[in-house]
């Protein structure tokens, strides 16, 4: 289960760069830039089974070329996800741990 790290502040899910959710799902492919995480929202959600954000979350990731995708479980250390602009009131967001697969 990799350590999510997330700076997209207006998601609902975000509590100061960890996710609420106990999993998360990140789609797209070809490159960090069409990645993206699924599970954004701007509404504030109700938090995870145990209540608080974690570093640990589970990844499941539809992004079938990037080296970290094991049969669409994400097996990077960490993962980070962003926005993919600088203005936070931006909307797509995408998976900056992506890498191309060789």
């Amino acid at each position: 289960m990799p350590n999510l790290s997330c700076s997209v502040t207006c998601c609902g899910h975000n509590d100061d760069k960890l996710c609420t959710l106990n999993s998360i799902d990140v789609s797209g492919g070809g490159s960090s830039d069409n990645t993206c995480c699924q599970s954004f929202t701007r509404e504030h959600q109700t938090k995870n089974m145990s209540g608080n954000a974690s570093y640990k979350t589970n990844i499941y990731c539809q992004a079938m070329d990037c080296k970290y995708n094991d049969e669409c479980t994400c097996v990077a250390d960490t993962i980070d996800i962003s926005t993919c602009c600088q203005d936070s009131s931006c909307e797509d967001t995408r998976c900056k741990t992506f890498v191309k697969r060789s």
